[in-house]
């Protein structure tokens, strides 16, 4: 509702002085008699110029010359006054109630009466008639309002004695009402961080009074005045059809907008009319996020120099920044490390963290240090993906020494790809220098090693090579054995050879720990297990082994039968091929005490071997009778029983039979001869004979005072004497 402007002092109901009204009636009096008509207008006119109201009415009265008045300035605080003959015109200012708008130019007459509204209505006018100093006046009760359109103009008649005049009003409109916005669109006002002028947001500015010229707009935010922000007239813009008292404005960006610094703006957006009303609205501007920076790195070089297999972040002089000025989905960035395709030596490393928004300090770290290692060297030699760099660096084609050791650089690249578009990357180059250390162990190319060898190999005879290797470039390695009773090795090379001499029935495999230690302190050790199988060689010479009695023989046994004789051998070599034989040439034969012809038992007796298929190393002999054994031709027979290896190594030759000597118990034993003395029966004790290459043993068949006599050649005979008291005698069946 519009407020009602106060009456002015001199303008309130009946608020004309007596002094006054009086002066109105002489005025009009002397004008009527002394001057023209047109003189008396402009003298009624200088004296009423004090009417905000020009009120048209006619009044036919007789107490005046018919001289119009016409208000010559609707503006001031005068009251129009109405003559006869004429239509009054009266000015009215909107929001004034209670107010003398005109008077009439006669006096003592009956009250006017107010008829017929032609245009308007009196109940929204409250126009009413009253006296006043004996003065007539037309009083407006209500107060007006421009904006209420049935307000604005009234045209209706008053009579006055016989006379009936016409009286028109017309509503003076002031700029009394404050202007609003409303907004030329029901959505939010977005722009984007990087526009620079006029946006898209318009609003229409209206004032019911209709006076839309010299407006003034302000933008406010915080009870500030925007610097960034304002509103401005848009000279081609329009608000709708038919609405001719608006204006058009749009929102104007001076500087860009950055939506991480402010998102949101909150405004008061405010218009000022010319009258000093003020109309404002609550405005809400959104910025949009742009993608309008790519990341970045810094710095865009860096070196860092760490040990060999190191574990753990990795100390920079510069921290890594990555950054993103944009905002929202625009800024956030996945941080990756990138090698060579050839390899997968950047997995060795990895980023913390591996995402990010707009700024973000990043660490890099190893996290497979097992990649790192320097002597191996594949992560020394890592291609670059930036630019034209595609060299290979590292040590793989150098002679290694300890300078080149310490120049030695894996490098590796660290991107930065935008989440929203990974096309957009930023990326920094980063060199990481290994350190050779003695962390590595010497490593055996096998843990078990296999030789063979001879047995009774010579010493020092070479059996192999046992080969450690340690990635640390300058380390030394030096070999040992646990044991040396059969090995040797040499301390630089792992040379093994011959070290003691090799007895395939002793031991037939011999197992040796070998160590690789190499120069640290203490030294880092590795183990490897030798196995050495000896190869037997047929060196063992035969065992014989005869009855421990001596064979009682009928005489014509038949031919064909065994003889009951239990005569065995053994072999220590692995596959010996043992074979019994029977010696005429040293066999002999007596008739008493008498050495008989060979002719006369030669071949009376055959010997045949018999293997266990079991056990190849053993071998039983088995004695058959061939011819008539006759004691008339002779009462004692010595058989000389020979066994032979018959695969005895050639180099061994001289242990292809037996040589008793060499064991701990005699390997052949003679039985005695059966014999009689006085009654009792009594046993030759037993008797070995040795030759240098065969054994001769002599089977006694018969009783003998010396059963036991020298070989052929007369060497190592043993004689065994038995108690020859009293006569001897043999059974003879």
């Amino acid at each position: 509702m519009r407020s009602q402007t106060k009456i002015p002092e001199g303008r309130r109901k009946r608020g004309y002085t007596t002094q006054r009204l009086r002066k109105l009636k002489t005025l009009g009096e002397k004008a009527s008699s002394e001057k023209s008509h047109d003189e008396l207008q402009s003298t009624m006119a200088a004296v009423l110029l004090l009417g905000s109201l020009v009120f048209l009415a006619t009044v036919k009265a007789d107490c005046n010359s018919n001289l119009p008045l016409a208000d010559p300035d609707p503006n001031d605080d005068d009251v129009t006054v109405i003559f006869s003959d004429y239509i009054t015109q009266i000015s009215l200012k909107e929001g004034i109630g209670d107010i003398q708008i005109a008077v009439f130019n006669c006096a003592d007459y009956d009250e006017p009466e107010i008829q017929n509204f032609v245009t308007g209505n009196n109940n929204d006018l409250g126009l009413v008639t009253e006296k006043d100093s004996g003065f007539w006046f037309l009083v407006v009760k209500i107060a007006q309002d421009f904006e209420v359109p049935s307000q604005r103009a009234y045209r209706f008649f008053v009579q006055v004695a016989n006379s009936r005049e016409e009286v028109v009003i017309n509503l003076i409109n002031l700029d009394d009402v404050a202007p609003y916005f409303s907004p030329a669109d029901s959505k939010p006002c977005e722009v984007s961080e990087t526009l620079k002028g006029p946006t898209s947001c318009h609003l229409f500015v209206y004032d019911r009074d209709g006076i839309m010229d010299d407006m003034k707009y302000t933008v406010k935010e915080m009870e500030d005045v925007s610097q960034v922000i304002e509103l401005v007239a848009d000279p081609d813009g329009t608000c709708g059809p038919g609405e001719l008292d608006c204006n058009n404005v749009v929102l104007t960006i001076k500087t860009e907008l950055e939506f991480i610094i402010k998102p949101v703006h909150s405004l008061i957006l405010q218009v000022e009319d010319k009258g000093g009303n003020v109309g404002t609205l609550p405005y809400i501007l959104q910025v949009k996020a742009e993608n309008k920076e790519i990341p970045t790195i810094t710095p865009a070089s860096l070196t860092a120099e760490i040990d060999e297999q190191y574990s753990g972040v990795i100390d920079f002089d510069t921290p890594i920044t990555v950054s993103d000025r944009d905002s929202v989905e625009y800024g956030q960035f996945v941080i990756t490390l990138v090698g060579d395709e050839s390899n997968d030596c950047h997995k060795a490393f990895d980023v913390i963290p591996n995402a990010g928004y707009r700024t973000t300090i990043v660490k890099i770290s190893v996290v497979d240090p097992a990649r790192l290692n320097y002597d191996e060297g594949t992560c020394n030699d890592v291609i670059l993906k930036e630019g034209d760099l595609d060299a290979r660096i590292g040590h793989a084609s150098e002679v290694l020494t300890e300078s080149t050791a310490l120049d030695t650089i894996s490098r590796v690249l660290i991107k930065a790809s935008e989440l929203y578009d990974d096309t957009r990357i930023g990326e920094a180059r980063v060199n990481i220098k290994l350190r050779d250390v003695n962390d590595e162990s010497p490593i055996f190319e096998s843990q078990d090693f296999f030789f063979r060898v001879d047995e009774h190999a010579e010493p020092g005879s070479y059996l192999g090579t046992v080969k450690a290797k340690d990635l640390d470039i300058f380390d030394v390695i030096h070999y040992s054995l646990t044991s040396k009773t059969y090995l040797a090795i040499d301390n630089l090379t792992g040379e093994v050879s011959v070290g003691g001499d090799f007895n395939y029935e002793r031991q037939p495999q011999v197992i040796v720990t070998a160590t690789a230690e190499d120069s640290n302190d203490p030294p880092h050790v590795a183990y490897a297990q030798i196995t050495v199988d000896v190869n037997d060689i047929n060196d063992e010479k035969p065992e014989l082994f005869m009855p421990s009695s001596p064979t009682i023989i009928d005489e014509n046994t038949p031919i064909g039968e065994e003889l009951d004789v239990e005569i065995s051998a053994t072999d220590e070599d692995s596959e010996p091929e043992l074979w019994f034989t029977i010696d005429w040439e040293t066999s002999r034969a007596a008739k008493q005490g008498v050495q008989l012809d060979k002719d006369n038992f030669t071949e009376c007796i055959t010997i045949e071997t018999t293997v266990d298929p079991s056990n190849a190393r053993s071998a039983k002999a088995i004695l058959t009778v061939a011819k008539v054994l006759d004691w008339e031709a002779f009462d004692t027979l010595y058989v000389t029983v020979s066994v032979e290896d018959r695969k005895t190594n050639e180099n061994y030759l001289d242990k292809k039979f037996s040589k008793a000597n060499e064991q701990a118990t005699p390997s052949l034993v003679v039985p005695p001869a059966m014999f009689r003395r006085n009654g009792s029966t009594r046993l030759a004790r037993d008797c070995t004979f040795y030759q240098k290459l065969d054994l001769w043993t002599h089977v006694a068949l018969q009783m003998a005072d010396q059963v036991c006599t020298t070989n052929s050649e007369g060497t190592g005979a043993i004689a065994k004497h038995v108690d020859t008291t009293g006569p001897l005698s043999v059974s003879d069946p």
